[in-house]
């Protein structure tokens, strides 16, 4: 998931988890399990049935069909994974993400570092795009295996968080470092403030003073290093980053005050079914001479999917954090909590709502639920029995 720059274009983004996806279900699907269906998940089919019907305006087809069909590669992708994830523990999906986490930021880090080598460490102009690196406004940006900065923060979230909360080995205190820096190279303001809130959770939500201090410490370090290093590095983050959140008071972020104003005034126009989903670009070209995403999720569904649409996708997003917030308090599986708020957080300033990172966080809390549910279960059974025995 974390190498979707890698990919093949046949007319659409061919990318290495599908075809991993269609040869898993070749030549696994004889293990499938299926189960209920929770809560969220209703929601989140809803939510696409929902929004594949908006598509029946017909104002743009080719713009709908195409993100139907988007819709349909991530349902396969969901439910083939949801029918296999029943097999592997739960420490092998941990395994899992702290492995190929490790690799993507390493992998990350020395991708940007061969971009600024290819430019000679000279900064200017915009949208230059080399290696693991885009110049935006002559600001270099990490984009790592990923082709935006803004949304490769968003992919190495759970990864953040799951060594966040497991720096139990020198091999996750590295990571968790070297994943810092990719986020602070990103000079994302939509990142950072998510991460920054994802934090506070893990902080207010973690019972263990020894893991708050470690994480403190280890986070205050790396930005002190950081900051003491920074006149004999090639660039200055904090420079940066300050120039980024200032700027943010002059075109509310790559004119994002404009796109959200836009945004409104189109659901204002398109109160209750939208305008269709995927009918951004097309309506803000015709009625705004400005093509664009509007940068913000939320905005986006009101706006192509009217009131309708945006109350179930509030609902969908209310189900998540309940249930993420549920599985917390017993098995204290805290970086699911702190993915989503930080994920939550930075939708507010990206246009991601077909992004296979989400969707893959959803089948790690269906995973976890799924073992909450049978663990409350089992309890219940085993206080039966010590009841009965008793009489």
């Amino acid at each position: 998931l974390y190498f979707v720059r890698f990919n093949i274009d046949i007319g659409f983004s061919l990318k290495s988890y599908m075809v991993i996806t269609f040869f898993g279900f070749v030549l696994l699907h004889k293990h499938l399990k299926f189960t209920n269906l929770f809560l969220f998940e209703k929601l989140m089919l809803f939510f696409i049935l929902i929004s594949s019907m908006s598509a029946l305006n017909f104002r743009y087809p080719g713009a709908h069909l195409r993100f139907i069909f988007v819709y349909f590669v991530i349902l396969f992708f969901y439910f083939v994974v949801r029918g296999l994830i029943l097999n592997v523990e739960t420490e092998k999906i941990e395994s899992c993400i702290e492995k190929s986490g490790y690799i993507a930021v390493w992998f990350s880090i020395i991708y940007f570092v061969m971009g600024a080598i290819a430019l000679g460490f000279v900064f200017r102009g915009n949208n230059i795009d080399i290696y693991g690196l885009v110049i935006d406004r002559n600001i270099p940006r990490l984009t790592g295996t990923v082709h935006d900065p803004n949304i490769f923060v968003f992919f190495i979230t759970p990864y953040f968080y799951y060594v966040a909360t497991h720096l139990n080995s020198k091999k996750n205190i590295v990571g968790f470092v070297v994943a810092l820096l990719c986020i602070v190279l990103t000079f994302s303001r939509g990142g950072h403030l998510g991460v920054l809130a994802g934090v506070i959770v893990l902080l207010l939500f973690s019972k263990k003073r020894l893991k708050q201090l470690k994480i403190g410490v280890i986070f205050l370090v790396s930005i002190l290093v950081l900051y003491s290093f920074k006149d004999f590095l090639p660039i200055d983050p904090f420079e940066f980053i300050s120039s980024r959140f200032l700027s943010a008071n002059l075109d509310g972020g790559s004119g994002r005050k404009r796109l959200w104003a836009n945004a409104i005034n189109t659901f204002k126009d398109n109160p209750i079914f939208g305008i269709g989903i995927n009918a951004t670009r097309d309506y803000s070209i015709e009625f705004y001479s400005r093509g664009g995403y509007v940068h913000n999720t939320f905005l986006e569904v009101l706006s192509e999917m009217g009131i309708v649409g945006f109350t179930v996708y509030v609902s969908f997003w209310a189900s998540i954090l309940y249930y993420s917030i549920k599985i917390t308090r017993t098995r204290k599986n805290l970086f699911i909590l702190c993915t989503f708020v930080s994920m939550f957080f930075q939708i507010q300033f990206l246009s991601i709502l077909y992004n296979e990172m989400f969707y893959f966080m959803i089948l790690i809390l269906y995973r976890y639920y799924y073992e909450y549910i049978n663990v409350k279960l089992k309890e219940k059974y085993e206080n039966k029995l010590a009841i009965n025995m008793r009489r």
